[in-house]
């Protein structure tokens, strides 16, 4: 099945991409495809996860298996509310907070100011299970950010950078490798979806990612066996080996 295929059957399940639909070259059969998310008067997500379950389902029995991206901009307003919620009842302990939706579960991370005890844990847990469950999000997990080495913007571009033009598993593979934390595979999807809208990057054909003339500017070079240059060769000649 093409991608031009997928999209006519996706618009027939009532579901219209938000951009490419992109291919996982590293897992066969897999595609991204990027959806926004709107909600009803109710505040019910459209479209639903009956919905995206059942074209998931319809696309398995063809052999190809959906990971559906949620560009949601309420998504942006359920981790500002969350974020208040728990700042305002826990200020003196949480500082930020992060969060990662993959489907209906939710994986809450904190920045914390202090070292948080099992039992503070368990009460972060239930008030951030409370918020959430009005918008039918369940939660996985609540972890803290102190130590977990999540990386930064400026670290993706600076691996990507070295590796492009690189797949999106590639590049988890690679963090990963090197102690980093990523929260989910459509974490790290997002991100490089919000890099790519600033102008930092660029989808290529076959779903890699590469820096724009702008990253490369930005991000600047240096001489010498540490120059990023160098390092993009040295991978560049360990990927032909």
């Amino acid at each position: 099945m093409t991608e031009s295929e997928i999209r006519l059957l996706l618009g027939e399940l009532g579901l219209a991409p938000a951009g490419e639909i992109v291919r996982d070259d590293a897992v066969r059969g897999t595609y991204y495809v990027f959806l926004t998310r709107s909600r009803d008067s109710r505040g019910r997500p459209i479209p639903s996860e009956i919905a995206l379950n059942i074209a998931k389902s319809r696309f398995l029995g063809e052999g190809i298996s959906l990971e559906f991206v949620l560009s949601d901009d309420a998504g942006d307003d359920i981790e500002a509310g969350l974020r208040a919620t728990l700042i305002h009842a826990m200020g003196d302990i949480v500082r930020n907070v992060f969060l990662a939706i993959r489907h209906s579960e939710a994986h809450v991370w904190i920045d914390a100011k202090r070292h948080i005890a099992d039992e503070l844990r368990g009460q972060i847990w239930n008030k951030a299970a409370d918020f959430l469950a009005h918008f039918e999000l369940n939660v996985v997990a609540v972890s803290s950010t102190a130590g977990a080495n999540i990386p930064s913007d400026a670290l993706l571009m600076r691996t990507i950078r070295i590796l492009s033009p690189v797949e999106p598993n590639r590049l988890l593979a690679e963090l990963t490798e090197r102690g980093h934390v990523i929260p989910s595979s459509i974490w790290l999807m997002r991100r490089l979806d919000s890099l790519r809208k600033s102008g930092m990057l660029v989808r290529l054909e076959h779903g890699t990612f590469a820096m724009t003339a702008k990253a490369v500017a930005n991000l600047g070079s240096k001489k010498g066996r540490t120059s990023p240059d160098v390092s993009r060769m040295l991978a560049l000649a360990y990927r032909r080996r």
